[in-house]
């Protein structure tokens, strides 16, 4: 027996209100815009005894003050170099999110990740050429500058296959890593240290102020809030339309291959990375004398403000969607990583992962 399906117009205006694209756009711009002015640091966000935060030294190079930083920043915007250091300046407490998530993966963890010598906030004087002057109050992120290439960049530069393959295999060796760290609860989806998601997209598209903060869930609740999420952002795409065939059927079968036919691996809160993107993954690699990669030394992930735990066939099919379609390098290097990362349920990877490719789920 077929679901009953509401159409795309219908699911915009319960989402939004409106049933035309560019008036729920506006919609969602008013409300990122109210929920970025009324966010603050509280438990809710982040676990606020660990702020300001500063990681014991002595170091070779002191870790910069506020003024030094802003010194360096001059003629960037939000990322920059100090020294040996990288700094990170935003608005929200989205920074403090991924300073938690970090050190929480510093003393959970065996993955690489940058380390985390400080976060903090700071007044910002009204003449600073690299900061929005209409913020003077700004959080900071101080972690370790990785000296290497942006996977989106190697693969420019037309590295070949084997290299691409090896990448694809650290890669997914670091993932393994990350997928073995143990739940905190078997049914806590949500943000690591016991707390909600915290302004997810895949969650939630546009959440009213008082539903920013989200969770934590259980299996059966996470997996129907992404439903959710998907068929609002997907409807946004098409509406005064309907969804296509395809993506009635994705949606029809959705709750029968993500919940009846889940099994308790499937089921698993599992650390998720949660941003699947070339320029997030780091490379160090060895070169001739002519320039050329003839080595990979080390592939390390960095922008962890969305780390979280999802179900063990989330992730996985953020990377299979890699290989649908995209010819190689991409698809040998996202082959590599999906066999490295650890053990998945295909039949439910390949399902999420075909969604993701149709634009029927969201993609992230």
């Amino acid at each position: 027996m077929s679901v009953e399906l509401p159409s795309a117009k219908e699911v915009c205006q319960a989402h939004f209100g409106e049933t035309t694209n560019s008036k729920c756009l506006q919609v969602i711009e008013d409300r990122m815009d109210h929920n970025l002015s009324i966010l603050r640091v509280t438990e809710g966000v982040c676990d606020t005894s660990l702020f300001p935060y500063e990681a014991q030294g002595p170091f070779e190079t002191p870790i910069p003050s506020l003024a030094e930083i802003l010194e360096a920043g001059k003629g960037f915007s939000h990322v920059w170099r100090v020294g040996p250091y990288m700094v990170k300046v935003g608005y929200t407490p989205h920074i403090y999110q991924e300073a938690e998530n970090m050190i929480y993966l510093e003393r959970h963890s065996n993955i690489r990740t940058p380390k985390v010598f400080a976060a903090f906030t700071g007044e910002i004087p009204p003449t600073t050429p690299s900061i929005d002057t209409e913020n003077e109050f700004c959080y900071f992120l101080v972690t370790e500058f990785i000296e290497g290439a942006t996977l989106s960049r190697l693969i420019r530069e037309d590295i070949g296959s084997p290299l691409n393959e090896k990448i694809g295999h650290m890669l997914g060796e670091q993932y393994r890593r990350l997928r073995s760290v143990p739940p905190e609860d078997p049914n806590h989806f949500g943000r690591v240290n016991g707390r909600p998601y915290f302004g997810s997209r895949v969650i939630d598209i546009a959440p009213v102020a008082s539903d920013y903060l989200q969770g934590p869930f259980t299996y059966e609740q996470v997996v129907s809030k992404i439903l959710d999420a998907a068929k609002a952002n997907q409807a946004l795409s098409v509406t005064p339309d309907d969804y296509t065939t395809a993506t009635k059927l994705l949606y029809r079968s959705a709750e029968y291959t993500l919940l009846k036919a889940a099994g308790p691996n499937d089921r698993i809160p599992t650390l998720s990375h949660m941003d699947f993107n070339h320029l997030n993954i780091m490379v160090k690699v060895a070169r001739n004398e002519e320039g050329k990669v003839v080595d990979v030394e080390e592939v390390i992930l960095i922008d962890w403000e969305w780390l979280a735990w999802m179900p063990s066939w989330f992730e996985a099919g953020g990377v299979y969607v890699e290989t649908i379609g995209l010819g190689e390098p991409h698809e040998g290097f996202a082959r590599r990583v999906l066999e490295a990362m650890g053990q998945v349920n295909m039949g439910i990877v390949a399902f999420f992962a075909y969604g993701l490719y149709c634009y029927a789920f969201f993609r992230f």
